[in-house]
């Protein structure tokens, strides 16, 4: 362990971005606690040669807590993908993650896209994605 987080940091990366996929999907099940102790260990690996430390494969209002605690692991924020289709109906998605967030001292909100960002700027998101107002649709 540790040879692969070296390697990054060879190239010149200030921070890695933790693989959390395995953790969530194993919370509330028996490997929970394995998968746990993979994601510090691989934390700790990164620190080990000074990398900051991202997260954020699947991690929901349920598993992200138990992740705050993990040393070097800055929780910033929340995302959310609404469904899609009419804006005004996301608004009460966009609504619960603010306030998730808020109550959680979470200053980020991600949420908001090229067909529903100027809702999600109303109701306090601090990052919207609006690639496809920028470069068009995508090249399927």
């Amino acid at each position: 362990r540790g040879e692969r987080e070296a390697r990054v940091r060879g190239l010149g990366a200030d921070r890695v971005e933790l693989y959390t996929g395995p953790f969530a999907w194993a919370f509330g099940t028996p490997q929970q606690e394995a998968r746990t102790e993979e994601v510090f260990a691989s934390a700790a690996a990164a620190r080990e040669v000074g990398l900051g430390l991202n997260a954020g494969h699947d991690l929901d209002r349920h598993n992200l807590l138990a992740l705050r605690d993990l040393p070097g692991l800055r929780v910033v924020g929340l995302m959310t993908m609404p469904p899609f289709g009419d804006p005004e109906a996301a608004r009460p998605h966009f609504r619960a993650l603010r306030r998730l967030a808020e109550a959680h001292g979470l200053p980020g909100l991600s949420m908001g896209t090229t067909d529903d960002f100027e809702v999600a700027i109303e109701e306090g998101a601090t990052l919207v994605r609006v690639g496809r107002s920028i470069f068009g649709e995508r090249q399927r």
